[in-house]
This record gives structure tokens, sequence and C-alpha cells, in this order.
């Protein structure tokens, strides 16, 4: 039984170790504003984006992962024009039952303004870790910036 237990917690570990350097090379392509980014994300992930409007409302957008994907291939351009860098921060790598879960904030250069921030991480079909749930919050521009 101790033997069974080790193991699980040497698993656990390396899932999350796993997910940390994942997230880490996640992080450096966002900020690189380098497409593969794009590929992190699951095309059955779940996206959800509440965007904090200036009139205090909340426009919320749940989307796929490959919803996702076809938006983000669309507004890179736009991203990497306004130089638009994330940082993240007091990050928390949990292992849950079938996934890793991320929580800590994002902070918005653009925006200037710091948001919490939560992404699960599970082993896709082809045993890659990949992003399967997002929650991201912002808030819209004074400006826009297109």
């Amino acid at each position: 039984m101790a033997l069974a237990a080790l193991l699980l917690n040497q698993s656990i570990f390396a899932s999350v170790e796993t997910v940390r350097e994942r997230f880490d090379s996640f992080v450096e392509a966002l900020q690189k504003f380098d497409q593969s980014a794009i590929n992190f994300y699951g095309s059955d992930a779940e996206i959800i984006h509440l965007e904090l409007s200036k009139d205090g409302l909340t426009r919320p957008n749940q989307l796929s992962g490959k919803q996702y994907q076809q938006i983000l291939k669309k507004i890179w351009p736009m991203v990497r024009s306004n130089n638009d860098v994330w940082t993240f921060s007091d990050l928390e790598f949990d292992q849950k039952q079938d996934y890793v879960e991320i929580t800590g904030k994002r902070y918005s250069h653009l925006r200037d303004a710091t948001f919490p921030y939560v992404a699960r991480f599970a082993t896709n079909n082809e045993g890659k870790w990949v992003i399967i749930y997002e929650y991201l919050k912002t808030k819209e521009l004074d400006q826009p910036t297109f």
C-alpha cells in the first residue's frame, strides 16, 4: 500500500512539473507573439472570457477551443502590433483528478490591469498536455486599438 501511495505521489509530482514546463512554454510563446501559442489549446477546451465594459456591465463570452483558436488566428496581427503582452504572477499548480489546475493573476500591459486567471491542462488523445479550460477576465479599452 505504501508503495502505491509513493508511486501515485511521484506521478502527481511529474504531472504538475510537466504542466509547469508546458505552461512556461505557452507563456514564452505568448510573450514572443509566436502563433504556436494557439496550439496549446485543445479543440474541445472551454474558454470563458469576461470583459468588463466602461459602463460597468460584464460581457461574457464562452467559446470552444476550436472557436478560440480561429479567433486568435484572426486577431494575432493586431495583438502583436499593440504589443499586448501578458505576464503571470502568484501561480499555483494543483493536481486534480485528471487535470492540473493553474490559478493566479494575469497582467495585461496594454490595459495596465491585473485580473484573476485560471487554466486547466490535461492530456489529449495523443498524450500531449493541452489547455482544456481557461477563465480570462479583462476590461474594455478606452480607445479601440484597430
